[in-house]
């Protein structure tokens, strides 16, 4: 504790404490800044939603603390509907955003879970969270979630497991006191209530200790590679797994997608499974030489093509799967997308210039889909939300629907989804996560 405090005071001396009116000036910037080089500026400053979040940003950088500050520019940029503008202060070199808790957190259908942990946290492997310094978690998420980038609701929801970790975030949102004060972590494991007194530092993620569980079907296939395809149940299906559309270290994507392609053209399998539930994006066109592999393919059929998603299937993962569902009979399996079918990127980065915080504001807007689609997302056709129970069992349930699903005849209605893909039946419905409102 006494180290973290010594790196905590060492690195305010170097990055300096910002005064109120320099904040209040930084938000002025800011703030035109995304009216001006964002493509749909003028809407954005008319909106009262904007318009509020404005006020209330120039009301709190006039007395206030970086935290705090960071929580009302992101409420300022949760404003602007679109992922790809965003406030990132885990980016910067704040340590109040850069220290950690010390443990990791998974998002289920149920809450928060401990599922990796070290010392005074141990105690809560396993463990759903409850509380954080007094506040109810569910409560504390849907304060996280308006600060947070969004041009969905899946998309902040993503955030909200590393969100919780760090004492930033927990400062702004009046969780935790100070970086150097311990915050109490309550939470509930088999009708138990249990509570730690954690403390932040920038070592929290190191070393900490994972729940013991059975490795899922798809963590043993790739040799650890980000991009990689395999055949899985006993060569029923070839699961394609894309974790970034980027290169990996030891592998192109150029080299990826001829492995993929190969495969294709070689494999008995039954359907082809694409697994983008992690792939937060990089390049979109990347992935194009696959995408029309797969549009030529004797998959692109009803039940032949499956594409599992969830809140961090994103950016150019997004434009992927939207080009996948404008232009083959593939079926949706597991969460909501976490970006747009139509949506806004190719943001330009910089750094706040008295604050420090990195943000993103978007230049460019990508339409995949037709200009009548205005869903924020792409939900699953196959619903499949994640179940702590299975995540201990080492099961994933998403690909086991997948594999077990058993696709209808295409009808005329199916067909029309190339025109109108937001009118199936399954795009018609909503989704809510836990901490929300029923």
């Amino acid at each position: 504790m006494k180290r973290a405090a010594f790196v905590a005071a060492v690195a305010r001396i170097f990055i300096g404490a910002a005064v109120a009116e320099d904040y209040r000036a930084e938000g002025e910037l800011l703030a035109r800044e995304i009216v001006d080089i964002h493509p749909r500026g003028q809407e954005i400053a008319a909106s009262p939603e904007y318009i509020a979040a404005k006020a209330a940003l120039l009301e709190e950088a006039a007395d206030t603390d970086l935290p705090h500050y960071a929580i009302a520019l992101g409420r300022l940029f949760h404003a602007a509907n679109d992922g790809h503008t965003a406030a990132i202060p885990l980016y910067g070199e704040a340590p109040e955003f850069k220290f950690r808790y010390p443990l990791k957190l998974k998002r289920f259908d149920d809450g928060l879970y401990v599922v990796a942990a070290k010392g005074a946290a141990e105690k809560l492997l396993g463990a759903r969270l409850t509380a954080i310094g007094g506040r109810k978690i569910d409560a504390l998420l849907r304060d996280f979630v308006g600060a947070q980038a969004a041009g969905n609701r899946a998309w902040p929801a993503n955030w909200t497991a590393v969100g919780m970790t760090v004492p930033g975030f927990l400062i702004g949102l009046d969780a935790a006191a100070s970086l150097e004060a311990p915050v109490r972590v309550e939470a509930v494991r088999k009708g138990r209530r249990l509570s730690a007194m954690l403390a932040a530092s920038a070592e929290g993620h190191e070393g900490l200790v994972d729940l013991q569980r059975p490795a899922p079907p798809l963590a043993s296939l790739g040799g650890g590679a980000t991009n990689f395809a395999a055949e899985i149940a006993d060569g029923r299906a070839l699961a394609i797994v894309i974790g970034a559309m980027e290169d990996a270290e030891k592998k192109s994507f150029e080299t990826f997608t001829a492995e993929a392609s190969a495969a294709i053209a070689a494999t008995k399998a039954d359907r082809v499974i694409i697994d983008l539930r992690d792939n937060g994006g990089g390049n979109n066109m990347l992935a194009e030489p696959l995408r029309r592999t797969l549009v030529k393919s004797r998959f692109n059929r009803a039940g032949g093509l499956y594409v599992l998603t969830s809140p961090a299937t994103f950016s150019a993962a997004q434009n992927f799967a939207t080009r996948l569902e404008r232009e083959t009979d593939a079926l949706f399996v597991g969460e909501p997308t976490g970006g747009s079918p139509n949506h806004f990127g190719d943001a330009k980065f910089a750094h706040a210039p008295t604050s420090g915080i990195p943000y993103i504001i978007s230049t460019l807007r990508w339409q995949d889909s037709p200009p009548f689609d205005e869903r924020p997302w792409i939900l699953p056709d196959i619903p499949a939300p994640p179940d702590f129970g299975d995540f201990l069992a080492g099961r994933d349930a998403a690909l086991e629907l997948a594999l077990a699903h058993q696709a209808e005849p295409v009808s005329g209605d199916w067909r029309m989804r190339v025109v109108q893909p937001w009118k199936r039946d399954s795009q018609t419905k909503d989704w809510r996560f836990f901490f929300e409102p029923k």
